[in-house]
């Protein structure tokens, strides 16, 4: 299977996982509305669950997503008016200092994970306990996943900068 093949599928998965979620989340903030104002009963845990699980997968995973199809901001004022060589090796550069940051933030925040799993974090609404420590795992993932594809860019850049080379000489 290619990286394309394979993104295709990572990309469906995601956002199938992520607009299931947005859904939901939808449903269960209506829900907690409606219950609070017609009934003066409001969903226990709805700020909890909202704020610790549904908007982590929804800002967390679609990481890669805004990496490949290239919608991080930038600006390109300079970098359009230099040469094609020193644009693909400064591309290179840049998919490898951001494989480097996520991978750092993904390595961080899979310590912090442990270490909320560890105490079994939890929030007390309304006398439940609702555990949170799942919801520090999510961060971790999605730069994981976001650390893994820049890598696969970084490589993809390397080879694509040798066979220039090799084309030229």
């Amino acid at each position: 299977m290619t990286l394309q093949r394979s993104m295709i599928v990572v990309e469906r998965l995601i956002l199938v996982c992520a607009g299931t979620i947005t859904a939901l989340m939808i449903v269960h903030v209506t829900t907690d509305v409606i219950a609070k104002n017609l009934f003066n009963r409001p969903l226990p845990g709805t700020i909890t669950i909202v704020s610790n699980f549904y908007m982590p997968i929804i800002t967390f995973l679609p990481l890669i997503l805004v990496q490949h199809y290239d919608q991080h901001v930038s600006v390109d004022v300079l970098f359009d008016r230099l040469p094609a060589g020193m644009r693909r090796f400064l591309t290179g550069l840049a998919y490898l200092l951001a494989t480097v940051a996520f991978g750092l933030m993904a390595y961080y925040g899979w310590l912090e994970a442990m270490s909320k799993f560890r105490i079994r974090a939890f929030i007390s609404e309304y006398g439940i306990r609702f555990p949170i420590w799942p919801g520090y795992y999510l961060p971790a993932v999605g730069y994981a996943l976001i650390a893994a594809y820049t890598l696969l860019q970084f490589l993809n850049s390397v080879l694509r900068l040798f066979r220039n080379t090799s084309s030229t000489s």
